[in-house]
């Protein structure tokens, strides 16, 4: 029998023990059962990280996916200074190892007392935002190799805006400013426009982490798509954009105006294929630039169109009824004195002459003539239809209305001055606008530059198909003026500069005289072209303006010769077929060298051997032994493999061996579309002359050789399948001698 004390112990222990497991007991049932929802969301908030994740900006691509605008993230750096505290408060000294700052002013491209500055106030600076890699690897390398306390230096992930393409299309894409996510604020252009649909969005999500608060596995594809923004798919054509361009600010060169604007819209759908300013800017670095640069004139500055008026003007007569395509009209003897004012021609025709021959050499006494017919309400209510004083609604910022005064302050010679392009002010898309509705059968369309708006997976989640606004003029009398338009290429004002060969074409010239002279005395011009193409069965409107031209101040000797050259271009990238395929070959061949008929691939029937049988090189008999260029005939492609080494053997030495070291070198086209070799040129140094289409298949000089000073570079390109791939791939064949 155990003792008392014995058993008083052993009853002690086994109390204590109850106790024990029932206190535990109790613990386990208010963790598991009544704080169960607390205890699982701290157990998950130690088991995870929330991670807030950057919007992605989206997307801008032209109408055939080239990509116009995107971003990619880089890292922001970010120095805390305050970490380098050696004790606890804000008076606590910093521990700087020595060499950091010195280090740090290096890598950052700064002055070491900046640098000094971050140290002298503690704080948290950003230092270098959107930073090149180069340098964040140069900062973690000062952050390890000073083993700086944690979160010293912070690598913050911003993305960057990047125009692939720098001056192509900028007015129409504008740009970006930075906010906390990176460049994702709109600026101008589409940027702005459609801002809302490109940010994307902040996503906040949970990932896995261990002990030391690392990351266990990957955030979901789901999640990180979420954050991007939709893309933008717009009417603009890469090619056209690039082409229009390159005319506008060659000829606002040659002639050393102040300004220029080209715009291309499609008549049927009123998207804009091309809208060129010069002077224009890169997007890249538009916080160099200043505003004058940055002015998109063709939405923005209204000015009085000169004879293009005639066009509305005489349409407005047809549709009512008071004018007829076969009719006389008075031209009197040059001028005429209206309502107190002379109004003359510039080159007077004299009397009465058929309607076609006075539109065609574009007289104002005609005009001012027959515009007496019209009355006021009916004249400001057609202008009105055309989309005259009042803004179009395109979707890019900053479009103006343009001028067009109320009838109430009409005066009597108001419309005789309007008929002529005087009174009022048109912008350059209001004057395309109107152009184009003469093409689309009277249909005026809304003008836009966004073709829909995607999601990063590629689904529609808004389209902007070609919407009537109204109809302006019945299809006869738009038929009508088409061949009065033509009239003014063949015999008129614009013929031999607004021609296009093997096509038909339409247009009329316009000369403003600006109310101020220049600080010297001289008088200034607005000269432009308005034009159709092609004529029969119009495709694109295309109008072009260039103000205050030197040495020329004529629409049809200043502003039709770059129509022509656009219009060519827009007819090899839309692929217009020719109303005169004889004509148009008879063109290429003089434009583009002759080819030997011996060298052309044999068609059937033909024993003829063909250029890749006989391994010949094509050379241009009367271009000093310049190569022949690409395919003159369908179906019948020169073999663009050429021995351009033997070439430039044919050209005369120039004995200048230092002005030769000079001139750059050729970079490597072969297998690149024609705006990627432009681009790649352009960052050489060198204009070159490009012909056909597709993918560049040869190229003079070789890549690699210098540019003669004796004649242009030339890449020439193909449709052809299998000829550019091989150029791609590097083939033997296709690789310059």
């Amino acid at each position: 029998m155990l003792r008392k004390t014995y058993r008083f112990r052993l009853l002690l222990l086994w109390c204590s023990t109850f106790f024990v497991f029932s206190a535990i007991l109790v613990r386990l049932y208010h963790v598991q059962v009544i704080d169960n929802e607390k205890y699982l969301v701290r157990a998950a908030e130690q088991q995870h990280k929330r991670v807030t994740l950057t919007p992605r900006r989206g997307d801008i691509l032209d109408r055939n996916g080239s990509i116009l605008a995107t971003s990619y993230f880089t890292d922001t750096i970010v120095l805390d200074t305050r970490k380098l505290r050696r004790g606890k408060g804000d008076e606590a000294p910093l521990d700087i190892p020595p060499g950091l700052i010195d280090d740090l002013a290096e890598v950052l491209g700064r002055p070491r007392s900046q640098i000094q500055q971050y140290f002298d106030k503690p704080y948290r600076y950003y230092v270098y935002r959107k930073a090149p890699e180069e340098v964040s690897q140069a900062m973690a390398m000062i952050d390890e190799r000073y083993d700086l306390p944690p979160n010293t230096i912070i690598f913050e992930k911003q993305s960057k805006r990047y125009y692939p393409k720098a001056h192509l299309a900028a007015h129409i894409l504008g740009f970006t400013k930075i906010d906390d996510a990176g460049d994702n604020i709109g600026l101008a252009g589409v940027e702005l426009q459609y801002d809302e649909y490109l940010k994307g969005s902040y996503q906040e999500t949970q990932i896995p982490v261990n002990s030391l608060r690392t990351g266990l596995a990957p955030i979901a594809d789901e999640v990180i798509e979420s954050t991007y923004g939709h893309n933008l798919i717009l009417t603009i054509d890469e090619q056209i954009q690039m082409f229009t361009q390159r005319a506008l600010r060659r000829r606002v060169g040659e002639l050393q105006a102040r300004s220029g604007v080209a715009i291309v819209m499609d008549v049927r759908t009123g998207g804009i294929l091309a809208l060129a300013n010069c002077p224009d800017f890169d997007p890249n670095h538009f916080s160099e630039t200043d505003d004058d640069q940055r002015l998109n004139r063709a939405l923005t500055d209204p000015f009085e169109v000169g004879s293009v008026m005639k066009i509305l003007t005489t349409t407005l007569l047809l549709d009512g009824g008071l004018l007829t395509p076969s009719e006389n009209v008075n031209t009197g003897s040059g001028a005429v004195f209206l309502h107190g004012r002379w109004i003359r021609d510039v080159h007077a025709i004299g009397g009465w002459v058929p309607l076609r021959h006075a539109f065609a050499e574009s007289s104002n006494v005609a005009m001012a003539l027959l515009s007496e017919r019209i009355e006021q309400v009916a004249y400001y209510q057609g202008l009105r239809r055309f989309g005259l004083g009042s803004s179009l609604g395109i979707d890019l910022p900053g479009e103006g209305s343009g001028i067009l005064r109320p009838v109430e302050q009409w005066t009597a010679m108001s419309r005789a001055s309007l008929a002529i392009g005087y009174e009022t002010s048109l912008t350059p898309l209001q004057a395309v606008s109107a152009l184009a509705a003469i093409g689309n059968n009277g249909w005026r369309m809304a003008p836009h530059v966004v073709q829909a708006v995607v999601s990063r997976d590629g689904r529609t989640i808004r389209e902007f198909p070609g919407e009537p606004v109204e109809r302006v003029a019945n299809p006869e009398t738009c038929a009508n003026m088409l061949e009065l338009m033509e009239a003014v290429v063949l015999e008129g004002t614009g013929k031999g500069r607004a021609e296009v060969p093997g096509f038909r074409v339409g247009g009329k010239t316009g000369t403003t005289v600006k109310h101020y002279r220049s600080d010297s005395g001289r008088k200034l011009y607005i000269a432009s072209f308005a034009g159709l193409f092609p004529i029969d069965e119009p495709r694109v409107a295309i109008f072009v303006t260039v103000d205050e031209p030197r040495g020329a101040k004529y629409g049809g000797e200043v502003s039709a010769p770059v129509f022509r050259e656009i219009a060519l271009k827009v007819a090899h990238i839309l692929g217009i077929p020719p109303s005169d395929p004889a004509e148009y070959e008879a063109y290429r061949r003089k434009e583009e060298g002759f080819v030997d008929p011996a060298l052309r691939v044999a068609e059937d029937g033909d024993s003829s051997p063909s250029a890749e049988d006989n391994g010949v090189l094509a050379v241009d008999a009367d271009s000093g032994g310049m190569p022949a260029a690409l395919p003159v005939e369908p179906g019948r492609p020169v073999l663009p493999a050429v021995d351009l080494a033997l070439a430039e053997s044919l050209l005369p030495a120039t004995g200048d061996e230092d002005a030769e070291a000079e001139r750059p070198r050729m970079p490597d086209c072969l297998g690149l579309t024609m705006v990627e070799a432009w681009e790649r040129l352009a960052e050489a140094g060198i204009e070159a002359r490009m012909i056909g289409s597709g993918l560049a298949v040869r190229q003079d000089p070789a890549p690699g050789r210098r540019l003669p000073a004796s004649r242009a570079a030339m890449v020439v390109f193909a449709q052809n399948t299998d000829v550019a791939q091989k150029a791609s791939a590097g083939e033997d064949a296709f690789q310059a001698q």
